[in-house]
């Protein structure tokens, strides 16, 4: 058994050796023939008959390694993306529940999905108060979610003990014990609600209609995990709005007596208000830790992988935290 975890993990590395090379302007023909044949073997049918050199890649992120692959069959236009991961075994029920791109294939170290013509959300745009009603709406849905997953916050279990900074180990253990002593719901959550990971659907040509708020696709649900109601990594970057906004749509995107009773809601649109006002403050500087960890975490086991400021983002992430720990007991 544990030779098999290995070889797939090896796999895992060695497909993301391959792609983090990838160059759009001078495409290596190891990577177009890579692609060709993950597409062939897991979406069969045309792709098996394609020429690799009439295939056309573009890199989508940085962050990870997600690649459109772009390429004509007689009249059509065909698009994939394709993702490679080391993790993502969850992806199939986020899909199978209506959220984000359909899940097309999966292999070993990644997987191929639907490609939605859009556009990312602008970090002007997540300010403004009509697209951040909608994107609340939207993690409300992700919330009532019931996953096949551990029902108790799990923040802190995704970090391993190889974190061997005292400081920063006794910071997760006050953290740990902080969230255990909470009394909010623990509900299913995206974890990572940015603009990047939030789509506005545009024709395939790129053009827009008039705007229409519905069109918003949140993606990417990598770090998924059951957690404490609104330990929300958008809020952390965005002081002013965003809660408060997001507090109101979930109140009445739960204003049902049974959905009351789940969520821990009195009915009384004020108090209500108001203890999730507290819960916002309460947990602003959870996500800058978490992700401050990722960052080290990543820095560590990528070795520079990927073209990401790890060590900074690392930096930026752990002086917010400390900015805003005394929050944890404040409110």
């Amino acid at each position: 058994m544990a030779t098999q975890v290995n070889d797939s993990h090896d796999s895992d590395v060695s497909l993301l050796t391959i792609f983090s090379m990838f160059n759009s302007d001078t495409t290596d023909s190891v990577i177009l023939n890579k692609a060709r044949e993950l597409c062939a073997e897991y979406l069969g049918g045309v792709w098996g008959q394609i020429d690799s050199t009439k295939l056309k890649l573009k890199r989508m992120r940085l962050r990870g390694q997600a690649i459109i692959g772009e390429w004509f069959y007689q009249t059509d236009l065909r698009y994939v993306v394709l993702k490679v991961f080391f993790n993502f075994s969850m992806s199939f029920f986020f899909y199978s529940h209506g959220f984000g791109p359909k899940l097309l294939a999966v292999f070993p170290g990644g997987r191929v999905e639907e490609f939605i013509p859009s556009r990312n959300l602008t970090k002007e745009e997540s300010l403004d108060k009509n697209f951040i009603r909608n994107i609340a709406k939207l993690t409300a849905e992700i919330n009532d979610v019931d996953m096949p997953l551990p029902k108790s916050p799990q923040f802190v279990t995704l970090f391993p003990a190889v974190v061997t900074i005292d400081d920063l180990e006794n910071e997760l253990d006050e953290i740990d014990a902080f969230m255990k002593a909470q009394k909010g719901p623990s509900v299913f959550c995206h974890n990572d609600i940015v603009p990047s990971n939030v789509l506005v659907k545009t024709g395939i040509d790129g053009e827009e209609e008039s705007f229409d708020y519905d069109r918003l696709v949140i993606i990417d649900f990598e770090f998924a995990i059951y957690n404490l109601r609104f330990v929300i990594n958008k809020s952390a970057g965005n002081l002013g709005i965003y809660p408060t906004a997001v507090q109101q749509r979930y109140i009445n995107d739960h204003d049902t007596p049974e959905k009351r009773k789940q969520n821990l809601l009195t009915g009384d649109r004020q108090k209500d208000l108001e203890m999730l006002r507290s819960e916002g403050r309460r947990f602003l500087a959870l996500p800058h830790f978490f992700w401050g960890i990722w960052n080290i975490i990543c820095m560590e086991e990528l070795e520079g992988s990927f073209e990401f400021g790890y060590v900074p983002h690392a930096k930026d992430r752990l002086i917010m935290y400390y900015r805003f720990k005394e929050n944890m007991y404040k409110y």
